[in-house]
């Protein structure tokens, strides 16, 4: 089941392009920080209201082709790509303990950003990376026993 824009959804995201659309280098055809058509700042309730339906894998992809808009958008804001998008595809990613992917995500927010802005999500980097450790140990107790033995 994928979840389909209705036309009425459509018209109202084409009407707030037309009203608030941040300025884009180039003409709006070849914006490169455009997803869907729609420049990625439009799309965080639609994000929510998938992730509210539950519609996870759906909204994951929303959200990382919006992490990649944010990414290319990035020179034009300060050095820091918009964090919401990060922040919120790596708690989908630890939601369902996909702790690698969640530590990769961050980690690449961080080389994204300007050395101003990096450290952003340090103490989450570090957790999520605890939990990686924590998840190998539970996967291969036999292997963590001959280590610690070994110590």
């Amino acid at each position: 089941m994928g979840y389909e824009i209705t036309e009425l959804q459509q018209l109202n995201l084409q009407s707030r392009a037309q009203r608030i659309r941040p300025e884009c280098p180039g003409p709006p055809a070849e914006c490169t920080c455009d997803v869907r058509g729609y420049h990625y700042s439009f799309w965080p309730d639609t994000i929510r209201r998938l992730i509210h339906d539950g519609l996870h894998d759906q909204a994951l992809t929303l959200t990382l082709e919006c992490v990649d808009a944010a990414e290319r958008d990035e020179p034009f804001w300060d050095g820091c790509p918009a964090p919401w998008y990060t922040e919120t595809a790596a708690t989908i990613y630890r939601r369902r303990k996909n702790y690698g992917a969640e530590v990769a995500l961050l980690a690449r927010f961080d080389r994204s950003s300007s050395p101003a802005h990096r450290g952003h999500f340090g103490v989450r980097i570090a957790q999520a990376r605890a939990d990686v450790r924590g998840a190998q140990s539970l996967r291969w107790p036999a292997a963590n026993l001959t280590a610690q033995a070994q110590r």
